[in-house]
């Protein structure tokens, strides 16, 4: 007779160890509403055995989600203020007879609530086979309602990520299309300019090309003597032309490299000619600005495969550049050397320099640093830029080294072995 007494109470005191796991299990598959409650169901009908149950979950911002009989459902409003008030001091509230939630057939109320937050509630009919629930039924039922607070925590923090990755989805897709739409138009309107400066540079090319070589006739006496002023005059018209007509070479370079026609056209040529020409191309400007020109030429400078023409531009813009960038400035410095296979050629002033924050982005495409654009205002941003295509297109590297109101370094080292006349580029 005692060891059935054990087995009975053996097998009472597993039951409740059983349904738990059970229920963990059946949480843990749960992914919505209707499953947790279906399970939390089952675990009170073999836990407790009541009349019948119900559940009551509150979401933020939406209306509550719902699991009661009929006679329940439409009184949630009453409901759920009588809960909170029956639960205020306790997890598990076994009603007296005399409490309001008792007219609606409920004995216990279960708070759910996981680390300080609240959910909602189970509510519980009086127990089928007695009169009141035991000690042990209320405790697994507090872990029911732990387990199911949990559950329903859990979900909607996923439902609430997943909203959230929805709309976080939905605005990067706008914001996407927004952008492409926007890079679309700048590419279109980057199209129309390059054209616009394509076409205007062709057009203008060719009269001014005439008015600079007449203005030079007269200059040479073509024309019949002229005076010492009309002769100052010509040649201030002469310079501003020659300076014209490489601006529009400058944005009829640019369009070729944008369509990929820009090319090097290499023959042997020498570098050291070169330099000393494109000097003396811009003496008088440097005059103008009370500037001298100081070459200094040193070592054996060998014969190389250039392109003379562009490479003239280089050592122009960087000499155009140290003149109108050096406001009380006294001289420049032009070197030309050979050093360790490469032909070296630095163009230094004593000017504006340029600031530390902007000097990554000196030779883009249409940049200007904003110190330069208050000394220059009619600067384009395309001379440092045309430096660069031109000397990497000579297999060669770049030099700039810069400090902001002491000045800068501009200039270009090329390979002597790759550059040499034997060898094809």
């Amino acid at each position: 007779m005692k060891m059935e007494q054990n087995h009975s109470k053996s097998s009472t005191t597993s039951i409740p160890a059983e349904s738990l796991v059970a229920l963990g299990s059946a949480l843990a598959r749960a992914t919505d509403f209707a499953e947790v409650v279906a399970a939390v169901r089952t675990a009170l009908k073999a836990v407790a055995q009541p009349t019948w149950c119900g559940v009551m979950v509150m979401v933020d911002g939406t209306p509550p989600l719902i699991d009661l009989p009929d006679e329940c459902a439409t009184s949630v409003d009453t409901l759920l203020p009588l809960c909170e008030e029956a639960t205020v001091r306790t997890m598990t509230a076994m009603l007296p007879k005399r409490h309001a939630l008792r007219s609606y057939d409920i004995t216990v109320v279960l708070r759910l609530v996981w680390q300080g937050n609240h959910c909602g509630y189970i509510v519980l009919g009086p127990p089928a086979e007695r009169a009141t629930y035991t000690t042990a039924q209320r405790a697994t039922l507090a872990m029911i309602a732990q387990q199911c607070a949990v559950t329903l925590m859990a979900q909607q923090c996923h439902n609430t990520t997943q909203q959230f990755q929805q709309q976080l989805t939905q605005a990067v897709d706008h914001a996407t299309r927004q952008l492409r739409a926007s890079n679309r138009r700048l590419r279109e309107l980057d199209a129309a300019k390059d054209e616009f400066v394509s076409m205007a540079s062709h057009q203008l090319r060719t009269p001014l090309t005439s008015v600079k070589g007449y203005i030079s006739m007269v200059l040479e006496g073509d024309a019949g003597e002229i005076n010492a002023t009309q002769r100052t005059f010509l040649t201030e018209a002469f310079t501003s032309s020659e300076r014209m007509v490489q601006l529009i070479g400058n944005f009829l370079n640019v369009s070729r490299i944008r369509t990929g026609n820009f090319t090097i056209d290499f023959h042997p040529g020498d570098v050291a000619a070169l330099v000393a020409e494109s000097i003396e191309s811009i003496q008088l400007i440097a005059e103008r600005h009370h500037l001298r020109v100081d070459y200094r030429s040193r070592g054996v400078i060998p014969p190389l495969l250039i392109d003379e023409n562009k490479l003239r531009q280089v050592i122009v813009n960087y000499i155009d550049n140290a003149i109108y960038y050096s406001p009380g400035a006294d001289v420049i410095t032009v070197q030309l050397y050979p050093k360790d296979g490469w032909v070296v050629c630095t163009v230094q002033d004593h000017g504006i320099g340029v600031p530390q924050s902007e000097q990554r982005k000196i030779f883009t495409k249409f940049f200007r640093a904003h110190n330069a654009q208050l000394q220059r205002p009619d600067g384009t941003g395309i001379g440092l830029f045309l430096a660069k295509k031109i000397v990497l297109g000579h297999h060669g590297e770049l030099i700039f080294h810069s400090r902001e109101g002491q000045g800068s370094t501009f200039g270009f080292r090329l390979p002597i072995d790759r550059l040499a006349p034997h060898r094809s580029t």
